[in-house]
């Protein structure tokens, strides 16, 4: 009888620790919250603070643990003081399907420590890298602009400060049926390169689509590069505009125009187009 029991101890055990073998205790994880990534600027070289950081891009110890948008918490299998690097994550062209890391905003680091089932919030801050080049650099709040109307255009804008400015000075362009087409786009060529990335930022709102381009300027004559078109919309938003394709396509330029054109819309009518803080960077 002894045997007996002894036996069915023995047999339960081992379906007990087998079961424990097929369905293994899960690691309970930490989490690292991520609320929002902030940018600071210095304003007299670098212009505007305003960004559109959509995602950030973590590393633990210098492993990736993927690309999140913002808000978000991650589980991470670890505890304990861990080294932190965060990038902040834009949307380019305005295409929400196309997500890189901004490559001119330098990484936020820091160390912190986990503890499992908590949830670690962390606030990255990040600047512009040092050797990031402002090509161009206009936020309409100095005694002369950079920014000038093309010979494409039939009116100019105005520089504005009221409920539609976005930032102080505001560039604030209206076509009517008399005046339907703007366009404008740096006084002086840019000197661009080839084998780095050059993007444009800029904040907008418009009740009417309008177009970004760039006109590459040669000894033989100038060239028209269409970049995308951008949607009306009443809100102001930030766009993160890459150029570096389009710049590719001329390698002979002796310079480069980035261009706002916009045309007015029948069907619309009078259109308006508000801008600020654009910027032209490279390395």
């Amino acid at each position: 009888m002894r045997a007996n029991i002894l036996l069915l101890i023995s047999i339960f055990s081992f379906f007990l620790t087998a079961c424990e073998i097929i369905n293994p205790a899960e690691d309970v994880p930490s989490y690292i919250r991520v609320e929002s990534i902030s940018l600071v600027t210095d304003s007299a070289t670098q212009g505007s603070s305003a960004n559109k950081i959509t995602d950030v891009w973590l590393y633990v110890d210098d492993q990736p643990l993927g690309v999140y948008e913002m808000p978000v918490s991650i589980p991470v299998l670890a505890q304990g003081t861990h080294a932190i690097l965060a990038r902040a994550g834009i949307i380019v062209n305005g295409i929400a399907a196309t997500r890189v890391y901004y490559p001119f905003y330098a990484f936020y680091n820091d160390t912190i420590n986990l503890t499992r089932g908590s949830v670690t919030t962390i606030s990255p801050v990040v600047h512009y890298f040092s050797g990031t080049i402002f090509a161009l650099e206009e936020s309409f709040s100095g005694p002369g602009y950079d920014i000038i109307s093309t010979p494409a255009s039939d009116t100019d804008y105005t520089v504005i400060n009221n409920a539609n400015s976005f930032e102080g000075g505001t560039g604030a362009a209206y076509l009517d049926a008399a005046h339907p087409v703007f366009e404008c786009q740096p006084s002086d060529s840019l000197q661009l390169p080839l084998n780095n990335s050059v993007y444009m930022e800029l904040n907008y709102k418009s009740n009417t689509e309008f177009s970004i381009g760039m006109h590459a300027v040669t000894l033989q004559q100038t060239y028209d590069i269409f970049i995308l078109t951008i949607r009306a919309t009443p809100e102001w938003k930030k766009i993160y505009i890459n150029l570096t394709d389009g710049i590719a396509l001329f390698p002979n330029a002796i310079g480069f125009k980035p261009y706002i054109h916009m045309e007015r819309n029948s069907a619309v009518g009078d259109a308006q187009l508000f801008f600020d803080n654009i910027k032209v960077v490279h390395f």
